[in-house]
């Protein structure tokens, strides 16, 4: 796996939260679900 640098590092935006809800999203080809997050 290649490395990045630490300038490449503080370009990424990382969110976190915490799940409210989860539902199976029945129109998708594969399978997914349709996250409620606060």
């Amino acid at each position: 796996m290649a490395e990045i640098t630490f300038n490449d590092f503080k370009k990424l935006e990382i969110r976190t939260g915490t799940i409210i809800d989860a539902n199976l999203n029945h129109k998708a080809i594969k399978p997914s679900y349709k996250l409620i997050i606060d």
